[in-house]
């Protein structure tokens, strides 16, 4: 009689811990890395296809090489939040190499690219802008540095102040019961 009455207890609690461990699943709240996209063109504006780029992480010196698709398409993603450099290559172009690309966690920069035609030796350089609006994704984020936080009056070094000096955040007050 007592093991059906620990069978009868049992079972249930088995079946919730294995209901939770099949529907548990991760939640990412936020990212903390950024990307680069963009299309190559020619002077007359055609695509251009299987184009070489070379993202470079200026303060690390990690180097992203990818080859361009069919549409002239580029993508790279996961990237930290850094600046960077984009150099785009193809035979019968002029290298093209765009500098000073900033970018922040969540962002999705776009980096579109003309290639003129020369020889392979000539080089191009663009000084890349700092401020542009994301045109790929509605996405908002924010990243704060060191020197903006030291500035800030903390009330009680409680750091979820921080969060009111992004652009787009807004506080919210729950009342507990």
């Amino acid at each position: 009689m007592n093991h059906f009455r620990a069978v009868r207890y049992l079972f249930p609690a088995i079946v919730c811990l294995c209901t939770l461990l099949l529907w548990h699943s991760p939640v990412y709240a936020q990212y903390d890395t950024g990307s680069i996209v963009g299309t190559v063109h020619d002077a007359s504006g055609s695509v251009v296809s299987g184009a070489n780029v070379k993202i470079t992480n200026t303060k690390t010196g990690r180097v992203y090489e990818l080859t361009t698709t069919d549409l002239g398409t580029y993508e790279v993603n996961g990237l930290p939040a850094s600046v960077f450099t984009v150099e785009t290559s193809k035979a019968g172009f002029k290298t093209e190499r765009i500098e000073d690309i900033l970018v922040y966690a969540t962002d999705r920069r776009e980096v579109n690219v003309k290639l003129a035609v020369g020889a392979a030796s000539e080089e191009v350089t663009v000084m890349a802008d700092t401020f542009t609006v994301n045109t790929q994704s509605s996405e908002l984020g924010a990243s704060i540095d060191s020197r903006s936080i030291s500035n800030l009056p903390l009330n009680g070094r409680d750091f979820t102040a921080l969060i009111a000096s992004a652009a787009s955040a807004s506080a919210r007050v729950v009342a507990s019961s």
